[in-house]
């Protein structure tokens, strides 16, 4: 974390004005240029932003922490999973913050999101085996295909469009929804979206079924599992490939 923010005059500062700028910029667009129509719309998208931000920044981050990293790699052995899991413990302390700074924008504007915030812990876990999973996978991977870190930006991008974070997922023709369901950050956003946002508009509450809650849980195991996996796999030709 200090690292990250060496020699910046905001240091830390720089987590909660990157949302905040990302938000303003997108409730502009959406709000008075495209006109969604969608109330308060600054708050129904960094209800799913900052969850989405926990996952895109650890995983940009993550995929060159151990080449990042060569000479500690290669001069001292410790479980080097270590590494890009300390990328995603950093971005979870981050995406904490921010939520305690959007809990107290959320109560001056009226939100009673306590209301589900016995979900909060849940989703939490959940999306930190998703993110630890995604960052060991991808931080392995880019040892031997160094091109990743580059390219992991351009499908992190597609794949935010192809969650329903800036849009509500009742835009998106009903044919594609179900498509839609299997992407777990599908899932996730929009239960924190349920917390923060559709608790002071219960007529846009949509919660998961049993269905769609278990291919979330399955999804996220079998990315948890398979990158794990891999780390561990590749991790003893990490020294002589950096």
């Amino acid at each position: 974390m200090k690292v990250k923010y060496r020699g910046s005059f905001l240091g830390f500062f720089w987590s909660l004005i990157n949302p905040l700028l990302t938000m303003l910029v997108y409730t502009f667009v959406f709000s008075f240029v495209m006109r969604l129509g969608i109330k308060d719309y600054a708050v129904f998208l960094i209800s799913a932003l900052l969850s989405w931000n926990f996952l895109s920044n650890s995983v940009s981050y993550g995929a060159n922490c151990i080449v990042a990293n060569s000479n500690l790699v290669n001069k001292i052995y410790f479980p080097r999973e270590i590494i890009p899991l300390s990328v995603v413990f950093a971005n979870l302390f981050n995406f904490i913050l921010e939520m305690a700074a959007l809990f107290i924008v959320l109560i001056f504007l009226g939100y009673n999101f306590y209301v589900y915030l016995y979900w909060l812990p849940v989703l939490i876990i959940v999306e930190f085996f998703l993110v630890a999973g995604l960052t060991l996978l991808v931080s392995a991977l880019n040892v031997f295909f160094r091109d990743l870190s580059h390219l992991i930006n351009i499908l992190i991008m597609l794949w935010f469009f192809g969650t329903p974070i800036i849009y509500p997922i009742n835009m998106v023709p009903e044919r594609f929804q179900a498509i839609l369901r299997y992407n777990p950050m599908t899932t996730i956003t929009s239960m924190f979206r349920n917390m923060f946002y559709n608790v002071k508009y219960p007529e846009n509450l949509m919660w998961p079924t049993w269905k769609t809650a278990v291919i979330t849980l399955a999804v996220v195991a079998v990315i948890f599992m398979l990158g794990y996996f891999i780390f561990k796999k590749l991790e003893p030709r990490f020294a002589e490939e950096i």
